[in-house]
């Protein structure tokens, strides 16, 4: 199991990440493998001990699970990341206004043009 787990990390995740996790065994390593790894107790109440706390991140999972039943309803395993990007950025512009988030994401296009022809090339190859 833990080599299992490990090896999602290593797949989703860049080796310049500092990982806040619980105090599962599992877990344990990941210091050698990335930039850092802070981890907080669980099993003995401990949700935070200094730079870790692992609230935020279960904060953000209680957010996309709501989304996700509440908005999107269904979503097929092809098409989540799309959706968890989306969230993502709200979840990390949620301080800026409006104007500043829309101004934020037409800057991060970067001149990249997404046209209804290869939306619909890209959803014909997908069946």
């Amino acid at each position: 199991m833990p080599e299992t787990l490990k090896a999602h990390v290593r797949e989703l995740v860049d080796p310049s990440a500092t990982i806040m996790t619980d105090d599962r065994r599992s877990y344990i390593g990941l210091d050698k493998e990335y930039a850092g790894h802070h981890s907080v107790n669980h099993s003995r109440g401990q949700w935070a001990d200094g730079p870790a706390c692992t609230n935020t991140v279960e904060g953000l999972f209680s957010l996309v699970r709501r989304q996700m039943i509440g908005t999107h309803h269904a979503v097929s395993r092809k098409h989540l990341p799309k959706y968890v990007e989306e969230i993502l950025y709200r979840y990390n512009t949620r301080h800026l206004d409006d104007g500043e988030r829309i101004a934020l994401a037409i800057q991060s296009a970067d001149h990249r043009r997404l046209t209804y022809k290869d939306c619909i090339g890209e959803s014909r190859n997908a069946r």
